[in-house]
């Protein structure tokens, strides 16, 4: 089990915008139809540019991450709880949300539907060999009472192929005991959302049961007849709620980030002070932000380069479904025990 290497092509850089950029023929190799590299590049660079901490992290770790999520066609940015790429110190990782549980269910015709249950309702589970059957009766008081703790979250996942649904239901003592090992166990999401979690934790335990595959591709580089990089892409079948936190050796991409000294660089003077010119009359608001009321003609190449790169971090969250800066950052914080499997 070799670990593959994916190398920029043309020269690398440190810039990790830049490297995405560079990256796209890699990416475009092992993406699925459900996130081409185009749109996953400008998530990536959404991501970077709006969570500080990953900024902590090495390119490596980053680049490794948005793989990942390009590999099983997951958004990285956490709509709809698809996945994040959350740093743990040095090292950004990405996860899978209970949103990318569901996401990958869809795509292989099971549906799944999840639960909370109440003090107030009638809850009767009956389990027959080979099969759980439920008997949930809602109650909700008058407005303005309280229908009373959350005794229990289930989660059913149904599919035309099977005889009878697949059930996971976690009491409250389940609950507890991830909220009891989670880093936030007294943070806002569990004191204000706390059927909310319960009923991620029964969606992320029905996922290790369910038969959730994708077509992982893999990308090579070599040297062919003519003497030019060839990428090629080899096709695997891959439980991806298996490997997305495992990330086992074989699967695992390693990207070289070359730190390549300043002084070393060239820039083309002219095409730098184009592209800002083009990006000040096309999205000023971004512009000013970064550069204020700086003279670009006056700026050295090296730093100029930056902040070009720094505003189209920025530009890329216009995307009408990026996620913000605070539900990124809490991505560790909601879902680190439901994710580690």
């Amino acid at each position: 089990m070799g670990v593959q290497k994916l190398a920029a092509p043309g020269k690398s850089s440190s810039s990790v915008p830049m490297a995405l950029e560079e990256a796209k023929p890699k990416f475009a190799a092992i993406s699925t139809p459900y996130l081409d590299e185009e749109r996953l590049v400008a998530l990536a660079k959404a991501v970077w540019s709006k969570t500080p901490a990953l900024k902590n992290c090495t390119p490596n770790s980053f680049l490794r991450a948005v793989y990942t999520a390009a590999q099983f066609g997951l958004d990285p940015t956490g709509i709809g709880s698809q996945g994040y790429i959350v740093a743990y110190g040095k090292e950004a990782t990405f996860l899978r949300g209970w949103g990318g549980v569901i996401t990958m269910a869809a795509r292989n015709g099971i549906s799944i539907e999840t639960f909370a249950v109440y003090e107030s309702d009638t809850f009767e589970v009956r389990r027959v060999t080979g099969v759980t059957q439920i008997n949930h009766v809602e109650w909700r008081p008058p407005e303005g009472e309280d229908p009373g703790d959350v005794i229990a979250c289930y989660a059913v996942a149904f599919s035309k192929d099977w005889m009878h649904p697949m059930v996971e239901v976690v009491w409250r003592h389940d609950i507890e005991k991830v909220r009891k090992n989670s880093a936030s166990a007294n943070g806002p999401a569990w004191k204000n959302w706390y059927s909310e979690m319960g009923r991620k934790t029964a969606v992320n335990r029905l996922a290790k049961r369910l038969p959730l595959f994708v077509d992982v591709k893999e990308a090579t580089e070599h040297t062919g007849r003519d003497g030019r990089k060839v990428i090629t892409t080899k096709k695997r079948k891959a439980s991806p709620l298996a490997e997305v936190q495992a990330m086992h050796d074989d699967t695992i991409i390693e990207v070289e980030v070359v730190e390549t000294p300043v002084a070393e660089r060239s820039y083309d003077s002219e095409k730098l002070l184009a592209s800002a010119r083009d990006l000040k009359e096309s999205n000023p608001k971004e512009y000013r932000e970064v550069f204020g009321r700086r003279h670009v003609s006056k700026m050295k190449e090296a730093e100029l380069a930056a902040m070009i790169s720094k505003v189209e971090g920025i530009i890329a969250t216009k995307e009408p479904d990026v996620v913000t800066e605070q539900s990124v950052s809490n991505a560790s914080m909601e879902y680190e025990d439901e994710l580690r499997f």
